[in-house]
């Protein structure tokens, strides 16, 4: 007479035996997969995913690409603010009205300036986008007359031909209507080197003032 329940109950035993075989091998071939693999599988949270990656960079959670919010993103805008200031002067004599120190900028990166300058009662000598560190004017940005205001944008780039040659152009609008004006400059500080951008003017005529503002940003390139 055969026993049927005794042979079950064996077949029981076996795929239970099976099961957890193949579950310590299952997890032991995780294991090996990487450190902190199975922890994560285990609780699947931000934390535990940073520690089972290996190259990673910064901290905190996962983001997903819908309404994240992001503390401290470096990089996360292509445009930075460098330089925004004001202010006027009386000064016969040239000089930088406004500075930023620059440094860092790659071959593709553009420096985006919007300005505004106005000559009150006298007219003003001219207002120029200036590299200090070299003595170089990069961008004329007209001289207005007694009573006009100049206001417009200013684009500074590595020019193609190499680091030490920068392209410029300059739009401004004034009674003169609209006017605008490119130029490749040549300088001695390489565009990626570290050099100092200012606003100047060459001179206001004697009693009069120049009132001026500018914004300086950095359009990171791709």
């Amino acid at each position: 007479m055969i026993k049927r329940p005794r042979l079950f109950a064996a077949c029981i035993l076996v795929a239970s035996l099976s099961i957890h075989l193949y579950a310590d091998l299952a997890l032991n071939s995780i294991v090996a997969a990487g450190t902190g693999i199975a922890t994560w599988l285990g609780t699947p949270s931000s934390a535990n995913l940073a520690t089972a990656l290996t190259d990673e960079t910064g901290s905190g959670k996962v983001v997903f690409d819908t309404n994240p919010t992001i503390s401290g993103c470096v990089g996360c805008s292509p445009m930075t603010l460098l330089v925004a200031s004001s202010g006027s002067t009386s000064s016969t004599s040239a000089e930088n009205l406004s500075t930023v120190a620059l440094s860092g900028l790659t071959a593709k990166d553009t420096i985006l300036v919007y300005y505004s300058s106005t000559a009150v009662t006298q007219n003003a000598g001219a207002v120029e986008l200036y590299n200090s560190t070299d003595s170089v004017v990069l961008a004329d940005l007209g001289n207005p007359a007694s009573g006009d205001s100049r206001k417009g944008q200013a684009q500074l780039h590595q020019a193609q031909v190499g680091s030490t040659t920068v392209d410029s152009s300059s739009q401004r609008v004034g009674s003169g209507g609209i006017s605008g004006v490119t130029a490749q400059v040549s300088v001695t500080t390489a565009y990626t080197g570290s050099w100092t951008l200012a606003l100047r003017q060459e001179g206001v005529v004697s009693g009069g003032t120049l009132r001026w503002w500018w914004a300086a940003y950095k359009i990171a390139g791709q």
